[in-house]
């Protein structure tokens, strides 16, 4: 009966990997978020600033945040909650004790804010001498109990290298044992200066890409509900997006869901494209797991132009279990579901891939475990070393 945070501080230079899921169980199944491990760079230290975007208050979502002071002296946290126009709606201040943790349920609420709000963002930082703290949101439906989880994001970079983003899996189509999945995404202007944003959709089936182009003021958020469908008027389409914009700053996350009304979801944070040459450095996903009642989705995505032959190792107890190869074309997103038997021909739990590609390579990989009795899914990224 305890609620906190987790620091893991590893001495040597291989660094570990770690990735967890917070769940609620129901006789039904289960419903949860998945959490990575945040690198100490990641985090926001004194004057740095944090953005929080797609924050829900309607009556069938809710949304909390969290703060985590890194340091052992007292740090104050504050935080500026804005509307869909950019509008600031309130403004709190957070003492945070050392080393301390603090959740604030249902933001708005505690603000005293009315109102519905599907695509609400906030700022936060610390002007504390030295602070240092991790701050996340969660967002979670109240017909299901199902939560998404948000980590703070920085603006990122300013040069135009940096403008460029990658949504690894975008979905309006059916899934297995009767879900049915749509994307839920949010593009947030931050930043004080208008920007262009371009969206690129490539089908996974291949064929041309679709356009979708819009402006966004300072602050101002765009909000779809069902992306592929009102952005491109697709509704039985699978595949993976680009996203340009002509500014920095742009905050872009989208949410994977099935269910109607109530809904069961993954949350995913766009990816800056710069960020995704590993070359022949390997990445991995963590807790691989088939059984009767969850399957393991692995998809991985080939932004170079050209086919790419990647390999990839099933991992357990630091052993490899079974080595394949995977060829894919240029700029063409696989997904392998139930990849534990249907690409590896195993099942069972505790796996770990290694993905490694050529010198040269790019790409990003996902994976996405449902929970078979609630059609439930979490999404993880890939780590790296």
């Amino acid at each position: 009966n305890t609620f906190g945070a987790l620091t893991a501080t590893c001495l040597n230079d291989d660094q570990p990997l770690i990735f967890s899921r917070t769940y609620n169980q129901t006789d039904q199944g289960t419903y949860g978020q998945g959490i990575r491990a945040s690198p100490y760079g990641a985090t926001f230290y004194q004057g740095d600033n944090g953005f929080l975007t797609g924050l829900k208050n309607t009556t069938a979502f809710r949304s909390n945040v969290g703060f985590f002071n890194l340091q052992d002296i007292p740090i104050e946290v504050q935080l500026v909650l804005y509307d869909e126009a950019g509008l600031e709606l309130a403004s709190a201040s957070y003492p945070l004790a050392a080393l301390s943790h603090l959740q604030v349920n249902n933001i708005f609420s505690s603000l005293n804010l009315a109102g519905d709000h599907e695509a609400a963002w906030a700022k936060v930082w610390t002007d504390t001498l030295w602070g240092r703290f991790a701050s996340y949101g969660s967002i979670v439906d109240n017909r299901t109990g199902d939560p998404i989880y948000l980590e703070a994001k920085s603006l990122g970079g300013y040069l135009p290298e940096d403008f460029h983003w990658i949504l690894p899996a975008v979905a309006s189509t059916p899934g297995a044992y009767g879900t049915n999945w749509r994307t839920e995404a949010v593009f947030t202007n931050a930043p004080l200066e208008s920007t262009d944003v371009t969206l690129t959709y490539h089908p996974a089936t291949g064929g041309d890409p679709f356009v979708f182009t819009f402006s966004l003021n300072p602050g101002e958020v765009e909000h779809f509900s069902d992306l592929l469908d009102e952005a491109f008027a697709l509704t039985d389409s699978f595949g993976w997006m680009e996203i340009d914009s002509t500014c920095a700053g742009l905050q872009a996350r989208a949410r994977i869901f099935t269910g109607d009304p109530g809904t069961y979801g993954q949350g995913l944070q766009a990816q800056q494209l710069n960020t995704l040459s590993f070359g022949a450095s390997p990445v991995y996903l963590l807790n691989l797991l088939e059984n009767e009642n969850y399957r393991s989705n692995l998809g991985l995505l080939n932004i170079a132009e050209t086919e790419t032959i990647f390999t990839l190792d099933l991992l357990k107890d630091s052993s490899v279990v079974v080595s394949k190869t995977l060829p894919l074309a240029g700029q063409t997103l696989q997904q392998l579901n139930g990849v534990l038997s249907s690409f590896f021909g195993t099942s069972g739990d505790g796996y770990t891939v290694k993905i490694t590609g050529p010198e040269g390579a790019a790409y990003t990989a996902y994976l996405s475990t449902v929970d078979n009795r609630t059609g439930d899914a979490v999404y993880q990224s890939f780590s790296t070393p």
